[in-house]
This record gives C-alpha cells, structure tokens and sequence, in this order.
C-alpha cells in the first residue's frame, strides 16, 4: 500500500514538473495582426520577439533542470518535492511569444521581406549556437573547482 502511495505522489511530482523549451509548442497567432506593418518594422518586431523568445527560454529551461533535480532529490528527501513549486513555470508565456514570432514571419514572407533561405540560414545558426552554448556548460560544470 505504502509503496502504491509513494508511486502515485511521484507520478503526480513528475507531472508538475515544467517543460523543456524545445517541447513547447507556439500558439496559434494570426499573421493578418501585422498586415499593418512595413517590412523594416516586421523585421525589428521580429527580432524583438526573438530576443524575449531567448530570454523566456533560458528561464524555462533553468525552471525544468531544476524540477528535475528536485524530482532526483525527493526520491530519497521527499521534502525536495516541494521545491517542484518554486521558481516560475514560462510555458504559456514562452507558447504565446513563439506564436507572435511564428506570425510575424509569416508576414514578412508574405511581404517579400524575408525569404525562406534566410529564414532556414538563421536557424542553422541558432541551432549551432545553442550547441555551442551547451559544450561550453559542459565544459565548465566538468572542469575542477579552485
């Protein structure tokens, strides 16, 4: 019985526990809100968003590492599960800022203001970045301390 318990409350744990970044889908935005908008401006709020898009990602993957470790720790110190509910969950900002950036593309392709070969190069570029990024954590969290 105990053991049917402790199962369920870790199950439960595990759901709370905030999503990765990557796995979080952007909400649908209409594209036509920007109709309105000239292809410099498009291309600023664009970069704009994806600035935040960064920021808010970095915040929600710090929240879902350290759910993870808390989820690791309450394992053997079940009051660790409480720290599931520090920090703040990004996820519904972080859906809604990639669905304004999702939109705001669109427009711009629509326009003419962007194409889709620059749009796939500054991906190849982002996804090398972060890649590049997460060595460099490796690295430190692997070298010794002084």
């Amino acid at each position: 019985m105990k053991k049917t318990i402790a199962a369920v409350a870790a199950l439960a744990m595990l759901a709370a526990c905030a999503q990765r970044p990557g796995k979080i889908s952007a909400t649908y935005v209409s594209p036509a809100i920007y109709d309105g908008y000239s292809c410099p401006q498009l291309l600023a709020e664009r970069q704009v968003i994806l600035v935040k898009v960064n920021e808010i990602a970095v915040d929600q993957a710090n929240k879902a590492a350290g759910d993870a470790v808390a989820v690791g720790v309450g394992v053997l110190f079940s009051p660790a599960y409480l720290l599931l509910a520090a920090g703040s969950d990004k996820e519904s900002e972080l859906a809604s800022l990639k669905g304004n950036y999702d939109a705001v593309t669109k427009a711009a392709l629509n326009k003419k203001c962007i194409t889709q070969a620059q749009i796939q190069q500054e991906e190849e570029a982002a996804k090398a970045a972060e890649k590049q990024r997460r060595r460099e954590e490796r690295r430190k969290a692997e070298s010794p301390k002084i």
